[in-house]
């Protein structure tokens, strides 16, 4: 399988139930399934049955998957002796988590939820691929004024400003009916499609028209961030 980022496996997973391979729907929507899909999908490692959530942070550490840690990174998996069975979630940021079966958040389904204190924190033994070397559909920003083309190449294709959607106007740098169309540094699109060039990734605005962007150069330089 090939891996994907946690902000991939997010995208896929959010406001969905995740079920595990082996649970026949019985353990669809459970806090082990979320994180035994994200150690499979983000990090290579198996998928197999290891306890209740309470149980991981003796399971998964004997199996020499990881490792106990005081202080948490963007991606360790957090463990709860809480309740019964215990919670598991995976580790966002000092005010968040990922996790699902959550009654305060997303109708208990996968979501992000305000960080629980209390949890014992496991670093995975192996890294995560970096978000930012993903492009997917969805929400991002200019990081700077970009040109608006017919299609995803760079050659004398971009439109004229008399040739835009009249809703796109108010977020050009100039409005002069026969200057080059080009998108103001800072603005919020929406992106419907990628196509990547070899290394120059392409993203395609959600209007009628085929307006395309670039939003990486060829060279690794970002023109835009997710937001």
């Amino acid at each position: 399988m090939t891996k994907i980022s946690l902000k991939q496996f997010i995208d896929k997973t959010k406001g969905t139930k995740v079920d595990v391979p082996w649970g026949n729907g019985k353990l669809k929507g459970q806090c082990v399934s979320l994180v035994q899909q994200y150690i499979g999908q983000c990090l290579g490692q198996p998928m197999k049955p290891r306890g209740n959530a309470k149980d991981w942070k003796n399971t998964y550490v004997k199996e020499g998957l990881g490792k106990i840690v005081k202080n948490p990174q963007y991606g360790d998996i957090i463990v709860y002796n809480i309740g019964q069975f215990g919670h598991i979630a995976i580790y966002i940021d000092k005010n968040t988590m990922y996790d699902q079966n959550n009654g305060y958040h997303d109708n208990y389904r996968a979501g992000y939820g305000k960080l629980i204190k209390g949890g014992t924190y496991l670093r995975p033994n192996v890294s995560l691929i970096p978000d930012t070397d993903i492009y997917t559909t969805g929400d991002y920003r200019l990081l700077y004024a970009k040109a608006l083309r017919k299609n995803h190449n760079l050659g004398n294709n971009i439109y004229k400003v008399k040739e835009c959607n009249k809703i796109i106007i108010p977020y050009l740098v100039s409005i002069k009916a026969n200057d080059n169309a080009q998108l103001k540094k800072g603005s919020d699109i929406k992106i419907i499609e990628i196509y990547n060039e070899t290394g120059r990734i392409w993203g395609k605005l959600n209007f009628t028209k085929p307006y395309w962007v670039v939003l990486r150069n060829k060279d690794g330089k970002a023109q835009s961030k997710k937001i």
